[in-house]
C-alpha cells in the first residue's frame, strides 16, 4: 500500500523559518573593526581650539565660521563640501533664502580640517529652538561625484537667543477730541493708528504676532490712555480704539519685548472741542 509521507506542522514551521534564520546569522556577523570608513564631521569654530555644534547668532548681518573635518579611518581625500543655511537665513553675497554653498578644492587627509567663514544675515526675531544646517561631503573636488561621506556627531545648528528687531509708527496721531478715538486723519477720521515691527537689515516689517504697547510720553496734563495694546497681525498692530482722557498736547511711545529700541509719535493734540477742517 501506498503511504503519503508525512510532514508535521512543526516541520513545516521549521522550512519557513530557515531563510530568516539565514538572515539573522548573516547579521550577527561582526564587521572587521579594521575595515575603512569614510566619515567626516562639520562643527561651529569658537576659537581657534574650540568648536561646537550648537552656536548662538544675533539677530541681522553677522560672520561665522564651520569646520569641516576629515574623521575616516580610509586613505581617501575629501574633496569638496556642500553647506546649506535654514530657509530664513541669507548670504549677505547672494541674498538667497535657504541658499546652499559648495566649497570645493579641500583636498583633506584623514584627521585634516578646513574653516569656512560665512557672512550671513539672521532673522532679526529670535529663536532659541536650535535650526538645523544641512552639510555634504565627497572625495571629489567639485562635489559633483555621488559618492558621500557619512556624517559623524551632531548637525551642526544655530539659535538666535537676542532680537534685533525695532519698531515704528506706521502712520502719526492726529488732532481730536478727548475720549473720541485717536486717528491719523485729523478729528478722528480713518484710517486708524498702526505700528510695525520691522528688520533693520531689511527694512521689512516681519511676521509676528507679538504684543505692541502704547504709552504717553509728552503728557503735561496728566491725561489716561486707554486702548493702547495689541497684538501685531504679520507684523502691524492696529489701534482700533485708541483715546485719551484729558485736553492737551501729547505724544506717544511705542514698544515690544521683541524690539531693541521704542519710538515716539509726531506731537498731536487733544481738546474738548475741534474745529471743523474746511479745508
Amino acid at each position: 500500500m501506498f503511504r503519503r509521507p508525512f510532514a508535521s506542522r512543526s516541520h513545516s514551521r521549521w522550512i519557513a523559518l530557515l531563510p530568516a534564520l539565514v538572515l539573522a546569522a548573516n547579521a550577527a556577523i561582526p564587521v572587521s573593526a579594521d575595515e575603512p570608513v569614510r566619515i567626516y564631521s562639520a562643527t561651529w569654530l569658537v576659537d581657534s581650539e574650540t568648536t561646537a555644534s550648537t552656536v548662538d547668532l544675533p539677530g541681522g548681518t553677522t560672520s561665522d565660521t564651520l569646520r569641516i573635518t576629515n574623521d575616516s579611518t580610509s586613505t581617501v581625500t575629501l574633496g569638496s563640501a556642500r553647506i546649506t543655511l535654514p530657509s530664513d537665513y541669507v548670504l549677505t553675497d547672494t541674498e538667497v533664502f535657504g541658499d546652499s554653498i559648495v566649497v570645493p578644492n579641500l583636498g583633506l587627509d584623514a584627521g585634516q580640517s578646513a574653516d569656512v567663514p560665512m557672512d550671513i544675515r539672521t532673522p532679526c526675531l529670535p529663536n532659541t529652538t536650535a535650526v538645523a544646517w544641512t552639510t555634504a561631503a565627497r572625495s571629489s573636488s567639485d562635489f559633483s561625484e555621488s559618492d558621500d561621506f557619512t556624517l559623524t556627531g551632531s548637525t551642526p545648528s544655530t539659535t538666535r537667543n537676542a532680537t534685533s528687531c525695532q519698531i515704528r509708527f506706521a502712520n502719526q496721531p492726529n488732532t481730536t477730541k478727548t475720549n473720541n478715538v485717536i486717528k491719523n486723519g485729523y478729528n478722528s477720521t480713518a484710517p486708524e493708528l498702526k505700528v510695525e515691527i520691522f528688520d533693520p537689515a531689511t527694512d521689512g516689517v516681519v511676521e509676528t504676532n507679538a504684543t505692541v504697547t502704547l504709552s504717553t510720553n509728552t503728557n503735561p496734563s496728566g491725561g489716561t490712555l486707554s486702548g493702547a495694546s495689541e497684538s501685531a497681525s504679520n507684523g502691524t498692530a492696529t489701534f482700533s480704539n485708541l483715546k485719551v482722557n484729558k485736553p492737551g498736547p501729547y505724544t506717544l511711545d511705542a514698544d515690544s519685548v521683541v524690539v531693541t529700541n521704542t519710538d515716539t509719535s509726531d506731537p498731536f493734540l487733544v481738546g474738548d472741542t475741534v474745529a471743523k477742517c474746511t479745508g
